[in-house]
């Protein structure tokens, strides 16, 4: 199988190309700049920006692919007017890529959010919920998904949509409420300080799942899913923001304490949100795998080693900017 995968060389980017290449797998990424830790051996990359005219259809004019995984965007902390251009009009020049090669046989995968979903009082929020997004993000995201579902009844052309709930694990990105938490401890245990872990409200409750059972998700969708469909990728289980805070807090080796500085978890209030993935798991057999506990001591194990690798090369001679 040949993939193609947008946004490699982010978060999901780098597990997913990683779980493709195990798995025999033939890959080709795209992305603004190549990967930190680069890609699986023998994987292309392409430079460059999905937004410019040419870019995708050049690498599908040059190369034939079974399974297109679209996963470039921007996250929550971008501004509106950057979200809606990355996100939404990124997400449609893949789309119209794809439309010119007149090929309703490749599969496409739409990577969404919970955020899409927003204030939904639905408990567990289901496939069926209604969008009630409450942000920026979730408003891109889901028009994103919008496009998705409306190629699909226009032109019958196999795109899937899956819309992941709050991902954690190694490789965390810091501007999430894990990875900040994350980064902190692991800075102190390298200083050996003690310092106050700066937070925000911790009082929400959120629906965790690992990076690694996203990234299996997003396989057994493109492998099995139907055309067309939407489905979630979450753990089932609402866990408040002050409770993971505390089992990652309970991980550190030295002593630290906790304070919350600023308002709110997720910008907005959304005190409660819980994800169903009954839907994947009848079509599939996918459920998730990994606890939540595993997933964040291995996020912290992560950066410990990317910091103290950092501060070993440091005293070697090389230079960071």
């Amino acid at each position: 199988m040949h993939a193609f995968v947008t946004g490699a060389g982010g978060f999901v980017g780098q597990h997913l190309t990683a779980a493709l290449h195990a798995a025999g797998w033939q890959i080709v990424g795209a992305g603004r700049s190549h990967p930190s830790t680069g890609l699986p051996s023998g994987a292309k990359f392409h430079e460059g920006n999905i937004l410019d005219d040419g870019f995708l259809q050049g690498i599908f004019a040059s190369q034939h692919f079974d399974v297109v995984f679209h996963l470039a965007g921007l996250d929550a902390s971008a501004s509106a007017t950057e979200l809606y251009r990355v996100n939404v009009l990124g997400t449609s020049k893949l789309l119209d890529a794809v439309r010119a090669l007149v090929r309703p046989e490749l599969k496409v995968v739409l990577l969404g959010s919970s955020a899409q979903y927003g204030a939904s009082k639905d408990d567990p929020i289901t496939e069926e919920s209604n969008a009630d997004p409450v942000t920026s993000y979730g408003v891109s995201k889901t028009c994103s998904d919008m496009m998705g579902r409306a190629m699909f009844r226009e032109t019958g052309q196999h795109v899937c949509r899956a819309r992941a709930f709050n991902i954690v694990g190694p490789g965390l990105d810091a501007g999430s409420l894990p990875g900040r938490v994350v980064e902190q401890i692991a800075e102190a245990e390298l200083a050996q300080s003690s310092p106050i872990v700066n937070t925000g409200d911790l009082s929400a409750f959120r629906d965790f799942i690992d990076v690694r059972d996203v990234v299996t998700g997003l396989i057994s969708i493109v492998t099995n899913g139907d055309a067309g469909e939407a489905y979630n990728l979450c753990s089932g289980q609402a866990i408040q923001a002050n409770s993971l805070v505390e089992s990652l807090v309970r991980m550190s080796r030295v002593s630290l304490s906790v304070e919350a500085r600023s308002r709110s978890f997720a910008g907005v209030d959304v005190p409660y949100q819980r994800g169903s993935f009954e839907k994947l798991r009848k079509r599939t057999g996918w459920s998730p795998r990994i606890a939540l506990e595993n997933s964040l001591a291995d996020a912290l194990d992560q950066r410990r080693y990317e910091l103290s690798s950092k501060i070993v090369r440091v005293v070697a001679g090389e230079h960071f900017p």
